[in-house]
């Protein structure tokens, strides 16, 4: 039998310096590219040489940094609407007009946070039954998520078909942006953890499955992170109780790790508070992704892997 973390590349020393990847000649999708975190993603990745498609709601934004990154030589903005497949697979094929006529690099970032309307909303007493919750956010976070990474494996998985005819060799990247409250509990944002701890889901599968195709699939995992999902308000609350904030450039410092280390798959990568003084870089592997050796849950990821 095989063995479930074969494909699984060790814990990564976050503290260790290296060296920016050089992306010249690459292309990358990056949902939710114009602001926030995904911003610097699209920043990170210009910088070391790459091209990026912005796929995003908001075209004030990525259109004014697609004009400050070198415009639609470097930079595309597609409009997108990730609940949305066709505006997804606009994004998608823009990139494949971009650049080397190849997607490298998915960045599967796009989401939003609270009012979460499973607990939150209009509620009164005096009603017989609760109102339908939107369900937005699990729309945006899960379902659009989804959406992006079934265009990823799909070009992936063709491209690598063409590689192996070529006689080159595959390099592509996943990157699943979720969040600590994927490992962490939640009290009032059921449907924000619900889509966070599924994205682990697609880390754990994906980094198998898609390691035959030469795609190497690794998430990143913030903490809190001042942006338009998180109100200054709750940012004053969280350093008045001592819990911090972590910062969107930290993030983008994992993704190049990430992205020039051409071994490193199936990892999970947290973004910390900067009073966080164990991580240097404020970023570190948070390495719980396994199961102990021997345990029964270790012993079912096999079987369910190679024997059912």
């Amino acid at each position: 039998m095989n063995h479930q973390y074969e494909d699984v590349s060790p814990k990564v020393d976050c503290s260790v310096p290296f060296d920016n990847p050089n992306l010249t000649g690459k292309t990358a999708v990056v949902t939710g590219g114009g602001g926030g975190i995904g911003e610097q993603y699209t920043r990170a990745i210009v910088s070391c040489g790459g091209k990026v498609v912005i796929a995003d709601i908001n075209e004030a934004n990525a259109s004014s940094l697609q004009a400050e990154l070198g415009g639609p030589e470097n930079v595309v903005f597609v409009k997108c609407d990730v609940r949305e497949w066709k505006d997804q697979v606009d994004a998608f094929r823009a990139a494949l007009k971009l650049g080397n006529g190849k997607i490298d690099i998915v960045i599967n970032n796009a989401g939003v946070g609270p009012p979460d309307d499973i607990f939150a909303g209009p509620e009164d007493d005096s009603l017989d039954e609760p109102l339908e919750p939107a369900m937005n956010l699990m729309r945006i976070n899960a379902l659009g998520a989804l959406m992006t990474a079934k265009l990823a494996t799909f070009y992936f998985r063709k491209q690598a078909a063409q590689d192996e005819r070529d006689g080159a060799k595959s390099d592509y990247n996943l990157i699943i942006q979720a969040s600590l409250y994927g490992y962490l509990p939640s009290l009032n944002i059921p449907q924000y953890a619900f889509s966070k701890w599924g994205q682990r889901s697609l880390l754990w599968g994906y980094r198998h499955s898609e390691r035959k195709y030469g795609v190497r699939t690794n998430m990143i995992c913030p903490w809190y992170i001042p942006s338009g999902i998180v109100i200054p308000e709750f940012v004053e609350h969280l350093n008045n109780v001592g819990a911090g904030v972590a910062s969107a450039p930290d993030a983008a410092g994992a993704l190049l790790r990430i992205l020039g280390d051409s071994n490193m798959n199936g990892r999970s990568i947290a973004i910390v508070p900067r009073s966080w003084d164990r991580a240097p870089n404020r970023y570190l592997d948070i390495d719980v992704d396994q199961y102990k050796e021997g345990s029964f849950l270790s012993r079912y990821v096999d079987l369910s892997m190679f024997g059912v």
